[in-house]
């Protein structure tokens, strides 16, 4: 699969968190006892059946008594762990998305810029910060019969460094596109997005920090694991998993068009 088909897979459930929080916010249903009378009609129910109305722009129905769930369930408070899980999906796509785009890529950058295939941006320095051969390894290398297979066993040993990172977040992202020829990447990928460079790397930065509050701490800041979780809406979380797709969509392309022109330059087919 393609490293945008890979995250599209994993994003998929992002957005449909954000249209079941949808359906089912439906706070100003309640009270509506004409409306509720006619479905109990339509549906033949029992006017002692215990059920929950739904209904806003998007639906219209009853959940019904064998569904066990009371309206209660229905409260925005309940409803809020959507949008967390929402928060956590579109985070978990870019997990998989950033090692599958320097997978797919990486190699062939290596192989054409070789000695010069690490930029000397300082985060990509952090992210080589612990980076070594062992002595088979460096053997290996040395002992393989010519150049190209020097660089692609290189490659493999880099790639195999990378998946143990964590490249979902402003500064690994910036090292990752740098990695594979773009330069001054936020500012390129929020020219894509139609937004300030700033505006973007901010955002992004907030979704990963919503994300490890609500994996680790059950959404609520360092420090408070004795209080309610923190407030969330589907407006900030809607506008935040939007700054995700944007972002994956931006570098998707701006890598592509990176590698092509390194390689035509380079005259590699």
């Amino acid at each position: 699969m393609q490293p945008l088909s890979v995250f599209d897979a994993h994003f998929r459930s992002a957005l449909a968190l954000l249209k079941v929080y949808q359906l089912l916010d439906c706070a100003d249903a309640e009270g509506d006892d004409e409306l509720l009378g006619k479905l109990r009609a339509a549906g033949d129910l029992r006017t002692d059946e215990e059920v929950v109305l739904l209904f806003n722009d998007l639906v219209v129905g009853l959940v019904r008594e064998q569904a066990a769930l009371p309206a209660a369930f229905f409260r925005q408070s309940n409803l809020a762990l959507l949008l967390r899980q929402s928060v956590v999906s579109a985070c978990t796509a870019m997990d998989v998305y950033f090692p599958a785009l320097l997978e797919t890529h990486l190699p062939t950058v290596i192989a054409v810029r070789q000695r010069n295939w690490q930029p000397t941006d300082q985060n990509v320095k952090d992210l080589f910060r612990d980076f070594a051969l062992r002595g088979d390894e460096i053997a290996g290398i040395l002992d393989a019969e010519t150049v190209d297979e020097r660089w692609q066993l290189l490659s493999a040993r880099v790639i195999s460094h990378i998946r143990g990172k964590t490249l979902s977040n402003v500064q690994a992202i910036q090292a990752t596109m740098v990695l594979l020829g773009v330069q001054d990447p936020w500012q390129q990928i929020a020219n894509r997005a139609g937004t300030t460079s700033s505006a973007l790397r901010e955002q992004v930065g907030n979704i990963v920090k919503r994300r490890n509050n609500i994996v680790h701490r059950g959404d609520r800041s360092p420090g408070q694991s004795d209080v309610d979780p923190d407030a969330i809406d589907y407006v900030w979380t809607n506008a935040h998993v939007n700054s995700v797709q944007s972002t994956v969509t931006a570098c998707d392309a701006l890598a592509r068009e990176a590698v092509r022109n390194l390689t035509q330059s380079a005259g590699v087919a």
